[in-house]
């Protein structure tokens, strides 16, 4: 077993043919073991990636683990809750539309683990390679100005402070699965990125 960012109690092992060889996986100073996956072999992750499994060997088996850093991502302090430069229903008729700081769920989440489960969604997804690929982050909340949810998909034009459009990745929460996905959305110019919505909910840009 190879492990990046940390180490196994025992490698190699020597088992019975057709039975499991069982690694408790601790990660290095400075890394995250609740970030570890395994990149190559047919091995397993449980008890919340403490206990790697090699299932029924019959032969040679070679693994390889990747663990990383525990370094929270940056939530950048500097970027400001978008404007609003439109928003209109499928009609074409302006809906009122605001954003607002992120509210944290009944669950508690703070703003840090919403992004990291927005990042980890975006990984999970192949939308980004590596959580190394994102620089900073935000998250906010986008709702009806009256509180309800449209009827039908609504368009909204956000502009951000960065100018940087080209190089964010926008997430939202499905209330419905319980996951991050990408939203559907159209960068621009000069800050300005068009997203549909068809429903309104927890937003998180990843700047890479």
């Amino acid at each position: 077993v190879e492990v990046t960012g940390g180490h196994v109690d025992q490698s190699p092992k020597t088992v019975v043919s057709g039975s499991d060889a069982i690694f408790t996986l601790t990660a290095d100073e400075g890394y995250d073991l609740a970030k570890a996956k395994v990149t190559e072999g047919q091995c397993e992750l449980s008890n919340n990636n403490a206990t790697l499994t090699a299932k029924n060997i019959t032969g040679n088996m070679n693994c390889k683990v990747e663990i990383s850093s525990s370094e929270m991502l940056e939530i950048n302090p500097f970027f400001k809750l978008p404007g609003i430069q439109a928003s209109v229903n499928e009609e074409g008729l302006p809906t009122e539309v605001v954003v607002s700081e992120f509210k944290p769920s009944e669950a508690g989440e703070t703003k840090e683990e919403a992004v990291l489960n927005a990042l980890t969604g975006a990984l999970d997804k192949n939308i980004i390679s590596s959580f190394d690929e994102v620089k900073s982050a935000d998250v906010f909340d986008v709702d009806m100005a009256d509180g309800t949810q449209p009827d039908g998909p609504v368009t909204v034009t956000f502009v951000f402070e960065t100018k940087n459009a080209n190089n964010m990745t926008i997430m939202y929460f499905n209330e419905a699965t319980g996951n991050w996905d990408s939203a559907q959305y159209e960068k621009e110019y000069d800050g300005l990125v068009t997203v549909t919505f068809e429903h309104f909910c927890t937003m998180v840009v990843l700047y890479s």
